[in-house]
């Protein structure tokens, strides 16, 4: 069985979900998260380097801030819709 933990951030929230599997991370917040979302994993025992894969739901800055950072510390591979790569490279979606 799969448990789904919200961690609730400033502007969005991210999702760990932990079970007979490795961990996968949704979403990773807006710039400056990072440290909930660290803080979130140690809660419930996941080691950032565990993680398998970080997953979004869509790469707006509220939701993608933190991706490279956060998948340089796991070593894993950041998954996305292919219709989303130009904004993901651009690095930013203007205002919110």
């Amino acid at each position: 069985m799969t448990a789904i933990h919200p961690i609730r951030l400033r502007f969005s929230n991210a999702y760990l979900l932990v079970g007979d599997h490795r961990p996968v991370l949704i979403d990773t917040g807006s710039r400056g998260d990072a440290r909930d979302i660290k803080a979130a994993c140690t809660a419930v025992g996941v080691d950032l380097r565990d993680l398998t894969i970080i997953l979004h739901t869509h790469v707006h800055s509220d939701h993608f801030g933190n991706t490279a950072d956060l998948a340089a510390a796991a070593k894993c591979p950041v998954s996305y819709h292919p219709n989303e790569c130009v904004l993901a490279e651009q690095g930013h979606n203007g205002r919110l």
